[in-house]
């Protein structure tokens, strides 16, 4: 390695390290405001625990922080009380208490808590099954651009689940949280597209939007993408491969906006 190249490879190396002392500071720094009650030092902890950003992820961690911040009326955290503790993820998994602390969210209009919520009257997980009830929560959060509850709001309409079967409705809701980067709802604008449910039939949209899911999962939309571009024309697969980069474009630009 000629000396130019140490050079730059150190400087890598002290930036790297000084970007890891920098942050093990900031952890520390925040620790120490968050155990006098500081409200914002604890939901940032609560977040690094749960993902794992810049500690070791450690979901007893983020309960513990979120709860915090949670007593101290921050309707958010209290969200994500509410879902750890449906999940059981850092403590036992409780139904009751997960009910408590969405409700007290979503008596502040938390999206997040709204979709626990119906997902919890969907499933029947400490309540009665309702699906109405789960449509009705479904679609308050979809109606604050929650990606996942406008794409269970469409899956709802599919099946009258809670609200009369519409394929048209379906395919509005499944379409405006595919474009606000729901993964399922992606794969599921593809088959709308290909049968024509609730939408003329299109293979070149079908197509794109297959391919963007099967770019994300590999799994399921890889093979409905494949048996689709065996029905397909040469034509059709380029104008389709188009109409994927600009359906990425639309996609990624909604995503900054939200």
């Amino acid at each position: 390695m000629t000396l130019a190249g140490i050079s730059v490879y150190l400087l890598a190396v002290f930036t790297s390290v000084g970007s890891l002392l920098a942050e093990v500071v900031d952890v520390k720094s925040e620790r120490e405001i968050a155990e006098k009650g500081g409200l914002f030092a604890q939901q940032v902890l609560a977040r690094r625990y749960y993902e794992g950003d810049g500690v070791e992820k450690n979901y007893a961690e983020a309960f513990k922080w979120f709860k915090k911040a949670a007593d101290q009326g921050d309707y958010s955290s209290a969200s994500n009380v509410g879902l750890m503790y449906r999940a059981g993820e850092g403590v036992p998994r409780d139904y009751a208490q997960a009910l408590i602390w969405l409700k007290k969210a979503a008596e502040h209009g938390d999206s997040n808590a709204y979709l626990g919520l119906g997902r919890m009257y969907m499933l029947g997980e400490g309540v009665p099954k309702d699906f109405s009830e789960a449509a009705t929560l479904y679609r308050k959060a979809a109606d604050m651009g929650h990606e996942v509850a406008q794409g269970n709001l469409g899956m709802c309409y599919s099946t009258g689940s809670g609200v009369p079967k519409d394929n048209g409705q379906a395919f509005k809701w499944r379409l405006m949280a595919a474009m606000n980067g729901d993964l399922a709802s992606q794969s599921a604008v593809g088959v709308f597209y290909e049968d024509g449910l609730g939408v003329s039939r299109d293979w070149v949209e079908a197509y794109a939007f297959y391919n963007i899911a099967a770019s994300r999962d590999g799994k399921n939309s890889r093979m409905f993408l494949e048996a689709l571009e065996k029905k397909m024309t040469p034509e059709q697969i380029a104008r389709a491969q188009d109409r994927t980069k600009e359906l990425v474009k639309k996609i990624h630009s909604a995503g900054k906006q939200r």
